[in-house]
């Protein structure tokens, strides 16, 4: 197991990232900590139970992937499953993180490293103003994280959308559909995160601050606004393939249209061969004017239809 603690000490951050220290300073941390545990160990869950009374069902939550974020209230903590998104080309990958939130401490717990975690902790980390304040920051890099892959999304929809006009080959649909599999993904992610945001806000927690019940309301309306983005993109991707299959379908009847030209046009060659070739006594080799008749028909006839059809605007 990966263990690694922040705490204040004399009011100045510290950091402890050996597991069995980390233990036992958490019995002599005054203020608000973190503690975050990487691939815990059964001994580990167990450990956290005991120490923190956890309820079996949170620990067993944190043995299993859980694919939908949701948010639980315990006595005396809160316990809260989100996501951590990651777009590798236009597949969006996906892991589960668990916390403990209470007035004095956060606690996470990852299967893998994560990478949002190192983020929100690299950027204003001040566990000073609280585990409320922390969690904030971690939520507002969730946030943040779902409008940078959006917006690469959004780059690479518009890419597809000129080559589906200019070169509708079989790799554009592929893409069209690893997009619209992605947006899914996202969109399973951003609606429970919502309803979780919202229950932050409107329910009256004791364990955030009314001075930071703010930083909890910008989020959730980060989360509104990903979650249009969304249905947006969605739309976006739908009109693509829409207009890739009319396309498709235009090509085809291109194709489709010179072919019966092709066979309209020898329909006439094909009758008047056949014809002298039949078994009779003035075959065109043995009567030169037969001869350049019918090679005068065969020329004459294709354009003839040919001028027919232009003035017709079939071609």
């Amino acid at each position: 197991m990966g263990a690694m603690l922040w705490y204040l000490q004399d009011g100045q951050p510290a950091m402890e990232t050996d597991p069995q220290r980390a233990r036992e300073k958490l019995g002599k941390v005054s203020g608000p900590y973190w503690l975050s545990l990487t691939a815990p160990e059964e001994e580990d869950l167990e450990w956290l139970g005991r120490n923190f009374g956890f309820h079996p069902l949170t620990l067993e939550d944190c043995r299993t992937y859980n694919p939908r974020p949701k948010l639980e209230e315990y006595p005396g903590y809160l316990f809260l499953v989100l996501h951590e998104a990651a777009l590798s080309e236009d597949d969006v990958q996906v892991r589960d993180l668990q916390f403990y939130f209470s007035q004095g401490y956060l606690i996470t717990v990852q299967k893998d490293r994560s990478n949002l975690l190192d983020r929100a902790r690299e950027r204003d980390f001040d566990l000073s103003r609280g585990s409320d304040f922390l969690l904030y920051r971690i939520l507002n890099q969730l946030a943040e994280d779902h409008f940078d892959i959006l917006g690469k999304l959004d780059e690479r929809i518009e890419v597809v959308e000129e080559e589906v006009v200019s070169r509708p080959a079989r790799h554009v649909l592929h893409r069209i559909f690893q997009m619209r599999q992605a947006l899914i993904t996202l969109l399973r992610l951003a609606a429970p995160s919502r309803e979780i945001l919202h229950q932050l806000n409107t329910h009256d927690y004791p364990y955030i601050r009314a001075e930071h019940q703010l930083y909890f309301r910008d989020v959730y309306n980060s989360l509104v606004s990903i979650h249009e983005m969304i249905e947006t993109q969605r739309d976006m991707t739908n009109g693509a393939l829409e207009a890739y299959m009319s396309a498709v379908s235009n090509s085809l009847n291109e194709v489709v249209k010179r072919l019966t030209l092709i066979a309209t046009i020898f329909m006439p060659i094909t009758f008047i061969t056949g014809f002298w070739g039949m078994n009779i006594k003035a075959l065109p080799l043995e009567e030169p004017v037969i001869l350049w008749l019918t090679l005068g028909l065969i020329i004459l006839v294709p354009l003839g239809m040919l001028a027919w059809f232009r003035a017709r605007s079939w071609v």
